[in-house]
């Protein structure tokens, strides 16, 4: 038995520990491969400077992340998490919501929805 758990575990396959990382990491990219869309979308609408600088820095680093995230999950063997195949995902995404929304109001709801997404759970 001693001798069983002394065993080197498969590299590719996560481990009881890794688990939540690995929920984590697959979660993650959609949820920047939606923030990228969103900050795409909010290019040709936002009229303010300097929160069309504060877009392009979101890109920049989502895009860093979503990469860091993909080799990561990649290393492994592992996809990310499809929302098209949680039948429980049927619910408006934000990038939906934001493009029903008129340019004369763009960046006050393009702020709301950056805000939320980057707002850590449980700090309301």
């Amino acid at each position: 038995m001693l001798a069983a758990g002394c065993a080197t575990p498969d590299a590719n396959q996560p481990t009881a520990n890794d688990q939540t990382d690995v929920w984590f990491m697959q979660h993650m990219v959609p949820h920047l491969l939606q923030t990228t869309s969103i900050v795409a979308l909010a290019q040709d609408r936002i009229t303010r400077p300097e929160l069309a600088q504060l877009a392009d820095s979101i890109d920049r680093q989502g895009q860093a992340h979503l990469q860091q995230l993909q080799d990561w999950l990649n290393e492994r063997g592992l996809a990310p998490y499809d929302p098209q195949q949680d039948p429980s995902s049927h619910k408006a995404t934000d990038l939906e919501r934001l493009a029903q929304v008129g340019r004369a109001k763009f960046d006050l709801a393009f702020l709301k929805v950056m805000t939320s997404r980057h707002r850590a759970p449980g700090s309301d």
